[in-house]
């Protein structure tokens, strides 16, 4: 959860926030300063993406140390699987077989840091015999999962355990749910318009 800020290599108005999401992975934002009066002096304003700050502290308590914390949650999880990498699949899958084997009943899954992608998690879990890996990313207003957010490691697990069995937004099957679902509507109104048309011929 530590950070450190530093001019940006981009250029002269903007500067760096590094954030340890864990052992390893660190974080850098990009943060534009504007109303900067000289190469020396911090910006009047200070903005990540579109959000505005009034200064350095502000970032840090609003901005970084949110998703610090939610990053600690994740680590401190009993399901966190240490000193592994999200990209370490291998490993992972092999300890979410075996898990399985323990307890046959149960659907297990367990959290792991991206290198790739710092600031996100990947929550592995094996729900028949086919491991899955979805992405979740720590913001500073909560977890982002399957397009949804969440204000708590808590209340994304919550949400997962019941709705692990729907395919996450963008897959082939929700894709594929999606198009019989717009084909069934489709032809319900075909449907309908040729009843109308039927009955509009034996009206007149």
């Amino acid at each position: 959860g530590e950070a450190i800020i530093r001019p940006s290599s981009k250029s002269a108005s903007h500067l760096t926030v590094t954030w340890k999401v864990a052992d390893g992975i660190y974080q850098h934002i990009d943060v534009k300063e504007e109303g900067k009066q000289h190469q020396f002096s911090l910006g009047k304003t200070l903005l990540i993406g579109s959000e505005e700050f009034e200064d350095l502290d502000e970032i840090l308590a609003r901005h970084v140390q949110p998703m610090a914390a939610l990053a600690r949650d994740v680590q401190s999880h009993k399901y966190f699987l240490d000193g592994k990498r999200a990209e370490e699949r291998e490993a992972i899958e092999a300890y979410l077989f075996d898990e399985k084997k323990r307890n046959p009943q149960r659907i297990p899954y367990t959290m792991t840091p991206s290198q790739d992608y710092p600031g996100k998690f990947v929550l592995s879990y094996l729900p028949h015999i086919k491991p899955k890996h979805e992405y979740m990313t720590a913001t500073s207003e909560g977890f982002r999962f399957r397009q949804q957010l969440f204000p708590s490691l808590e209340a994304l697990l919550a949400w997962f355990k019941v709705h692990f069995r729907e395919p996450p937004p963008g897959s082939k099957l929700s894709f594929l749910i999606a198009a019989l679902i717009l084909s069934n509507i489709n032809f319900r109104k075909s449907h309908l318009k040729n009843d109308a048309k039927k009955y509009s011929v034996s009206a007149g």
